[in-house]
């Protein structure tokens, strides 16, 4: 079975590269490095304070340019795209002639989603150290080879985004089975995200409750006020990185029972 299973995931990762995910996952990484740099560009002297690490302000400020504006959308658009290769053709129904489980077509799914959004935040982390050799060789000033990257400090905040992920995948993957079509799950996507914001931009608690935003308000990223809303700082696992966990579990099981039910004629 785990044999088998392999097979599948391999099977959706080659089907993976004629698909424009994989070029969504690039363009999310290197956009958000352009508005790094172009912040450290333009504004230098509000960004660096002098006397301090300069690797904890590039790490803070990529963490919330990918949180607030990139992540989301990107996460929306790479779904949709790996459902578009199937319904566009109305293929999906050949899937369940196969000799293998619809759970595990789900999860082979899922997995690649998961690795696709790994990918981005492995690629960022890469993208912090090139941009910070840049920096110091196009502003000195700054030291970045004075001091050196705190790694834990740089995974910590990914790990944090992550998590608060997982609640918008379960949305975003349940919607793209439901629908035969990828415009609906696009629309209540961006219309979640575009809410999600205005809510976390007003300090609303209502932005506890909407799995769009929970990337922007998971971390203090020193972007909003939080003081009003009710979120948790100071553990590992934030009230918002629950909810988003309890979120993911409630649309996989959905998503797995509508699968199960789903007629193919």
């Amino acid at each position: 079975m785990t044999r088998r299973f392999l097979n599948i995931l391999t099977a959706e990762l080659s089907k993976t590269k004629s698909t424009s995910a994989v070029l969504i996952a690039l363009f999310a990484v290197a956009f958000t490095t352009f508005l790094v740099l172009t912040n450290y560009n333009l504004d230098i002297q509000s960004i660096v304070s002098i006397g301090q690490n300069p690797w904890f302000r590039i790490i803070e400020l990529s963490n919330s340019i990918l949180a607030f504006f990139v992540i989301t959308p990107t996460v929306i658009l790479i779904i949709s795209a790996l459902a578009f290769i199937e319904q566009k053709a109305d293929s999906w129904k050949l899937l369940y002639t196969l000799p293998i489980s619809r759970g595990q077509i789900l999860i082979s799914r899922l997995s690649i989603i998961i690795l696709l959004i790994v990918s981005i935040l492995f690629t960022l982390c890469i993208t912090i150290y090139l941009s910070a050799s840049f920096l110091d060789w196009r502003f000195p000033e700054i030291e970045f080879s004075f001091y050196s990257c705190d790694l834990t400090y740089l995974l910590n905040h990914l790990a944090h985004t992550f998590i608060s992920l997982l609640g918008l995948i379960g949305i975003q993957l349940f919607l793209s089975y439901f629908f035969k079509n990828v415009i609906p799950a696009l629309s209540i996507g961006f219309f979640g995200f575009i809410f999600g914001f205005l809510l976390t931009a007003g300090n609303q608690k209502l932005a506890l409750y909407n799995p769009y935003n929970y990337s922007m308000i998971t971390q203090d990223l020193k972007m909003i006020r939080y003081e009003h809303n009710n979120i948790i700082f100071g553990s590992w696992i934030t009230n918002v990185e629950l909810n988003s966990i309890i979120c993911f579990s409630i649309f996989l099981l959905l998503t797995f029972a509508l699968e199960k039910h789903k007629n193919i004629k």
